[in-house]
């Protein structure tokens, strides 16, 4: 009778054991986000460069990101949506704010170098990374996003702007999209994309 207590005690032990084991994985599995059925086949990972070399999508896996299309002498949109990513980042409780990266893909790279990139991004928040390529590196990637640009001459003194698509991109933890917020909505819809996902 004392030895069946003894197998009781250690079986129960055992089954504690793997209980606890068990949990955090669940736990973690529980934080994931279905994918977007309606951006299923848009997206993936992609390779550009930033002033401290190659960045890929999949380097911020197990974080949200937020990825925006744009150039650095845009006079309005770009800077507009550069300051509500840094709102995103300042109304995130602290503890989520390193869960989240934001992206900005410059589609002018004659006009963009990495430094330039870097400058600017980190003026808004030193959480966005600044990164382009070569014009078939950044077409492959806007074909993936389904984005686009063009240039169009221009009398001001930058000799041309760049059209181009103006919404941000929110990426899950497993780097898939998950909606797409627009340049026009309040900041608080894109944080409350970015929460969604956190």
């Amino acid at each position: 009778m004392k030895l069946n207590r003894i197998h009781l005690s250690v079986l129960l032990l055992l089954c504690l054991v793997v209980l606890m084991a068990v949990l955090p994985i669940m736990s973690l599995r529980d934080r994931s986000t279905p994918a977007n059925p309606m951006y299923e086949h848009l997206g993936g990972n992609f390779e550009l460069q930033s002033l401290n070399g190659p960045v890929q999508l999949s380097d911020y896996e197990g974080k949200a990101v937020m990825l925006f299309f744009g150039f650095t002498q845009c006079p309005d949109i770009c800077p507009t949506s550069m300051a509500v990513m840094r709102q995103v980042f300042a109304a995130l409780p602290e503890q989520q704010r390193d869960n989240v990266q934001g992206i900005f893909i410059s589609v002018d790279p004659e006009r963009d170098d990495v430094q330039r990139l870097h400058d600017y991004t980190q003026f808004f928040d030193p959480r966005i990374v600044g990164i382009t390529g070569t014009k078939a590196e950044i077409d492959a990637v806007t074909r993936q996003y389904a984005a686009s640009y063009h240039f169009e001459e221009s009398d001001s003194a930058m000799g041309y702007m760049v059209q181009h698509t103006a919404r941000t991109y929110v990426i899950d933890r497993q780097g898939r999209i998950h909606d797409l917020i627009s340049h026009e909505a309040p900041y608080t819809e894109l944080l409350a994309a970015v929460s969604k996902v956190l």
